[in-house]
């Protein structure tokens, strides 16, 4: 992450005899020692300030410091040993970048020099143009799924499919969508539409008429009927 430091971890901790007799707590708190010079927030600090820094009891602090410089693994002046024999100058990455800065002033001193004018050397130009075309290409983000739709939406699809008679598939073709995978729900937003897309169709769809009566249909071929009022 951006801001954090970070150092070199060996895989042979746990084979070391010094740090294996001490007690879990005082182990993890050589680690977090570790981490703390790393992000230069450690060498000079009293016991009371590690203490603030670890989030810890300054009693703590002070008795696993002390264990940690019995069993060697700090110097008697609080000092890691070892650290400059595991860690690497070249791991810096500030100083890196501030040898680069140099040889490309010391470059560009030199090019001044010999033509009468600071110039730009063939090197610097395809680095500027490589960062330039990066700060050029847009962004992308990364698109977050959409939820599934819920209980509710596909009861009510369900339904509105079945007073319809059309199948989710029909339906799915005819809003252009794109179908979904195999054992995959809608998504909340395609149940909106497809819920929207029913009931306009349910609005369109002719109620059936409802069927006459007997009597009616006696009297609408002109024969009188004295039975009883029952519906057909």
């Amino acid at each position: 992450m951006a801001g954090h430091q970070w150092f070199r971890h060996y895989s042979d901790s746990h084979h070391n005899p010094k740090l294996r007799e001490l007690p879990e707590p005082t182990q993890l708190f050589y680690f977090w020692l570790l981490e703390a010079h790393a992000a230069n927030r450690y060498e000079g600090r009293s016991s009371d300030e590690i203490a603030w820094l670890l989030h810890v009891k300054r009693a703590r602090a002070e008795r696993d410091l002390e264990r940690l410089k019995t069993a060697g693994l700090l110097l008697s002046d609080g000092a890691i040993k070892g650290w400059d024999a595991r860690q690497y100058k070249s791991d810096n990455s500030t100083e890196r970048s501030r040898k680069h800065r140099a040889q490309r002033g010391a470059q560009r001193s030199g090019n001044a020099a010999c033509n009468g004018s600071e110039s730009e050397t063939e090197s610097d130009k395809n680095i500027r143009s490589t960062y330039d075309e990066k700060e050029k290409r847009p962004k992308t983000q990364k698109r977050r799924k959409a939820r599934p739709m819920s209980e509710g939406q596909e009861d009510f699809i369900n339904n509105l499919l079945g007073d319809l008679g059309f199948s989710l598939a029909q339906v799915i073709q005819d809003l252009n969508m794109r179908p979904p995978k195999n054992g995959d729900l809608l998504s909340t937003p395609q149940a909106s539409k497809v819920i929207s897309h029913l009931k306009a169709l349910a609005d369109k769809t002719p109620e059936a008429p409802a069927q006459k009566t007997i009597k009616e249909q006696y009297a609408e071929i002109g024969i009188p009927y004295s039975g009883p009022e029952q519906e057909n």
